[in-house]
């Protein structure tokens, strides 16, 4: 994924059955900021996050660096 990839929104699909799970998917969102950030629920234990981009050109900077932060902790993670 480029860094330009975010200006079309970044959609995480998070396993939350358990504590872990339910706290990286939380702290994602508070990542990203909850006005742009959509929560959908595919079932009782699994949450799809869709990371929108601000419509001001300003902030991409500044996703690019929670979208990196977002995508490090999801390396080798079980949560997503």
């Amino acid at each position: 994924m480029s860094s330009a990839d975010i200006l079309e929104g970044l959609v995480v699909v998070y396993d939350i059955r358990d504590d872990d799970g339910w706290r990286t998917a939380n702290r994602h969102r508070n990542y990203w900021g909850k006005t742009h950030t959509r929560v959908h629920y595919l079932a009782e234990d699994v949450v799809v996050l869709t990371f929108r981009p601000a419509p001001e050109q300003r902030w991409r900077p500044w996703e690019r660096v929670r979208q990196s932060w977002i995508l490090e902790e999801l390396q080798g993670s079980e949560a997503a």
